[in-house]
C-alpha cells in the first residue's frame, strides 16, 4: 500500500505573529496531516528576515522574501532585492510580490506596482529563482507582464481572474485548464522540493484565501454550514 502522498504548502505567513504562541504545534499538525514542507512568503523587510530565522529552527520551513505590492515605495523594493541578493542560497523564492488592483486603482500607482513587479520579475531570472505572485483584480495584466519578462517557474497567488485572463501563458508555462482550476506544468518549481509547477487559481483564492480575512464572519459562517 502507498504511503500517504506529501503535501508542500507554497503559500503561507507563518511568520505573521499570531502564530508565536503555537506555532511549533501549528507545524506538527502540518506535518501529522501529510505536508512535508512550507513555503514562508513575506510582505516587508520583517518578514523576510523572520522568515530566515524560522527556517533555521523548523527544518519544515524554506523561507521566501518580496514586497507586498500595495507597498508602492521603490527604495524599499530596492532594498528587498538588496536582500534577496545577499541571502541567495538561503531562500527558495521570491514572493509575494505582484499586482492588487482592488486596493490600487490610481493609474500612476499601478505604474508603480508595475515597474517594482518588472525588478523582481529581472531578479528572479537571475537569481534562478521562482516567483510566488499576488495578481488580485490584476490576473490579466500580471500574465501579461510575465509573458513580456520572461520568468521561468511561477506560482500565481490570489489570481480572481477568469481562465481565458491565463490561457496567453499556455505556450510559455504549459497552461491547460477546466471550469474549476487552471494547472501548469514544466520545470521544477522549487528544485530542492522536487515540485512542479502549480498554479491554483479560483478554488483556492474564493473559498480559502477568503476564509482568513479578519473581515469574512459572514463566509465563514456561511462556510460551516457545509
Amino acid at each position: 500500500m502507498l504511503g500517504m502522498p506529501k503535501i508542500v504548502d507554497t503559500h503561507t505567513h507563518i511568520c505573521d505573529s499570531s502564530f508565536d504562541a503555537d506555532r511549533g504545534e501549528v507545524l506538527d499538525r502540518a506535518a501529522d496531516a501529510g505536508v512535508a514542507a512550507v513555503i514562508a512568503v513575506g510582505e516587508n523587510m520583517a518578514d523576510a528576515r523572520r522568515n530566515i530565522e524560522l527556517a533555521d529552527k523548523h527544518p519544515m520551513i524554506y523561507p521566501a522574501a518580496g514586497l507586498y505590492p500595495t507597498i508602492l515605495d521603490l527604495d524599499q523594493a530596492e532594498q528587498m532585492r538588496s536582500f534577496i541578493r545577499s541571502e541567495r542560497l538561503k531562500l527558495v523564492a521570491i514572493g509575494e510580490v505582484g499586482l492588487d488592483f482592488w486596493v490600487v486603482k490610481e493609474e500612476p500607482q499601478k505604474g508603480i506596482q508595475k515597474e517594482i513587479l518588472k525588478g523582481f520579475i529581472n531578479l528572479a531570472k537571475k537569481l534562478d529563482l521562482p516567483l510566488n505572485i499576488h495578481s488580485r483584480s490584476a490576473g490579466r495584466h500580471a500574465v501579461a507582464l510575465l509573458l513580456e519578462c520572461g520568468p521561468t517557474r511561477v506560482q500565481m497567488h490570489a489570481f480572481d481572474g477568469k481562465a481565458s485572463a491565463a490561457l496567453p501563458a499556455k505556450a510559455t508555462f504549459g497552461l491547460r485548464s477546466d471550469r474549476k482550476k487552471l494547472l501548469v506544468t514544466g520545470p521544477n518549481l522549487f528544485g530542492s522540493l522536487e515540485l512542479e509547477i502549480w498554479i491554483l487559481f479560483v478554488i483556492c483564492y474564493l473559498v480559502l484565501g477568503i476564509l482568513i480575512f479578519k473581515d469574512a464572519i459572514i463566509f465563514r459562517y456561511a462556510f460551516r454550514l457545509f
